[in-house]
């Protein structure tokens, strides 16, 4: 009877140390882990901007493969590989911020993602992205000379409004002008307004319904819609014409006290996210505007293009 006593003694405790045994375990592989995560100042993890997509279905990319190097703690670079919106030297042709890369065996490992293949990236929060673009988007000085320049020109406070067209024609049913500006506080009062688009026939119809506002734009009188595709024939000059108006464009619109952008863009996305207070965003028949609120919501994990 004691044997047996001691017997189940025995296979208790032997069971409990092979809990605690595979618990610790556990819980110093975590440690480690978690220790490599914040210490990879050796591996360095690349971005490679290749062509392909559109601008800022790019930018998105490049600000999720940042943020999860600096989660990791590691350098982060950029690299270019025939990327459509190169004159001379691609990212920095129109921005100041990131290094490229430049391998001279300093690092021990060499983690490169192209847009859009990155399975062991992990999502990231609205609100991460929100700071990270403050961080990245970082026009240099001749680009920002001509934004501070066309606001100048604006003289005062001012609405900004986007539609979007171009290759969205071919991709899904347009929003109308009238559904889009039932969406907003735009009326006939006078006010400066700030019209981003890809197509200048909407210029022409902003400005029929709005006589009294001064309308403004840096899109020119012939456009019709954009493609990025298109840019891969393009000579450099006129890539880098096009993006420079593009850029300073979505820069002056963020700088407006009020707007309205489209959440089915990545332009749309962005002037949300650089300017997540003072820009709303118009929406269609395929999502609701709680749908919406919820992806654009600060503490939304997922993709900013979910609903794209």
């Amino acid at each position: 009877m004691q044997l047996q006593i001691f017997s189940k003694s025995m296979i208790v405790f032997y069971i409990l140390l092979i809990i605690v045994t595979v618990f610790i375990r556990f819980y110093l592989g975590r440690k480690e882990k978690f220790a490599d995560v914040s210490n990879n100042s050796d591996v360095a993890v690349v971005c490679v901007l290749h062509p392909g997509a559109g601008f800022f279905s790019e930018f998105f990319f490049l600000c999720k493969v940042y943020l999860f190097a600096k989660e990791r703690g590691s350098p982060f670079f950029i690299e270019h590989d025939n990327w459509q919106y190169t004159f001379e030297k691609g990212w920095h042709d129109y921005f100041t911020s990131l290094n490229d890369f430049k391998d001279e065996g300093q690092f021990k490992e060499i983690k490169r993602y192209r847009p859009h293949f990155g399975d062991d990236i992990p999502e990231y929060t609205i609100k991460q992205y929100v700071d990270c673009i403050k961080e990245i988007f970082i026009l240099n000085d001749t680009i920002n000379s001509r934004v501070e320049e066309f606001i100048g020109k604006i003289g005062g406070e001012y609405t900004s409004l986007y539609v979007r067209r171009g290759d969205k024609v071919n991709e899904m049913p347009l929003i109308s002008i009238d559904d889009i500006l039932k969406q907003t506080d735009i009326q006939d009062d006078g006010r400066n307004i700030f019209l981003q688009s890809d197509d200048s026939s909407v210029i022409g119809d902003i400005k029929t319904r709005f006589p009294s506002c001064n309308v403004l734009t840096l899109t020119p009188d012939n456009k019709s819609g954009a493609n990025n595709a298109d840019m891969t024939r393009w000579k450099p000059e006129q890539r880098k014409h096009e993006t420079e108006e593009l850029l300073i464009s979505c820069a002056v619109f963020v700088r407006a006290q009020k707007g309205w952008s489209y959440y089915h863009s990545n332009v749309g996305t962005f002037h949300k996210l650089f300017g997540y207070n003072t820009i709303q965003l118009y929406i269609d028949n395929t999502h609701t505007k709680e749908e919406v609120d919820n992806v654009y919501n600060l503490n939304y994990k997922g993709s900013p293009y979910a609903l794209i």
